[in-house]
């Protein structure tokens, strides 16, 4: 599934682009993400160390969100 209209809720267009940029298309590539690589990932495919401290935090806060998400949705039943 794509995860473009998830994000969209919890970020902004730039951060859209610079997951999909690194692969990060499907919820599972970014629940499976370790946000300290996925910030190098970023900073290289950038060519710029553009993800900072703030940005890593906003990272675990989006795999925390979508984890927290996943879990809820398992443990609900529909």
């Amino acid at each position: 599934m794509v995860i473009g209209s998830w994000l969209e809720q919890r970020s902004g267009p730039s951060m859209i682009e610079y997951l999909e940029r690194v692969g990060i298309r499907r919820f599972r590539d970014l629940a499976d993400a370790n946000a300290e690589d996925l910030q190098h990932r970023l900073n290289t495919s950038l060519g710029r160390a553009d993800i900072n401290a703030a940005g890593l935090r906003a990272l675990k806060k989006l795999i925390d969100a979508l984890r927290a998400e996943t879990l809820r949705r398992v443990k609900s039943p529909r």
